[in-house]
């Protein structure tokens, strides 16, 4: 993707061929920009869009938990989980830790009036619901307090210490719809220790500490 983008704008006698590839590229990698394809190509790890591949059920395995199905490449949890007994999906990124410096995902939400969506990243292993997680991203909906219902939230954990942690509160100008996709984008500036989120290109955290 970099290199059609370098071509496209050096050279006119390539405009032609470097469209179609563009076309092609962008088609095959399903992305929409050039941008979005060269940062696939350069991700530590990317999540292939086709489905519940590499997820695994739990990690808690001794009750029910969620509902895992794939659709149009999509992965859909149903059916609620355990907040005590960690009953979602998980996946193993990597044994020797990465320190990306950005993050993105896309979430929707069936129905707004329920908390939903949780994210978790943590750097232990084995994962449970007692784990230390460095941050945590999700949705609130009717049943949160009345200062956080109807949008989403960041709490960031604290080493040693999961009752230690600071929310942020990220409050769209609009109502969250349902079955609407949002982009979500996460920066961390690891030099600085800080974390920012964005979500549909806006910024609703801004350089918080980030350990």
């Amino acid at each position: 993707a970099g290199d059609i983008d370098r071509l496209l704008a050096a050279d006119r006698d390539l405009l032609a061929g470097g469209r179609a590839a563009k076309s092609q590229l962008l088609k095959c990698r399903g992305e929409v920009t050039l941008r979005r394809a060269h940062a696939a190509e350069l991700a530590v790890f990317r999540d292939e869009p086709s489905g519940a591949g590499g997820w695994n059920p739990g990690p808690d395995g001794t009750a029910p938990g969620n509902r895992m199905e794939s659709e149009d490449g999509q992965l859909w949890l149903s059916r609620g989980t355990d907040w005590q007994s960690f009953q979602g999906v998980f996946r193993k990124i990597s044994d020797e830790g990465i320190r990306p410096k950005w993050m993105s995902f896309k979430v929707r939400i069936a129905t707004p009036s329920l908390s939903a969506a949780n994210l978790a990243l943590a750097a232990t292993d084995p994962f449970r619901w007692a784990f230390l997680p460095c941050l945590i991203f999700g949705y609130r909906g009717d049943d949160a307090s009345p200062q956080q219902r109807r949008c989403f939230k960041l709490e960031v954990f604290y080493p040693k210490s999961a009752s230690s942690h600071t929310p942020y509160i990220c409050r769209l100008p609009d109502e969250v719809e349902a079955d609407r996709a949002y982009e979500i984008a996460m920066r961390f500036d690891w030099a600085a220790g800080t974390i920012s989120v964005f979500i549909d290109g806006r910024t609703l955290v801004a350089a918080a500490p980030f350990d």
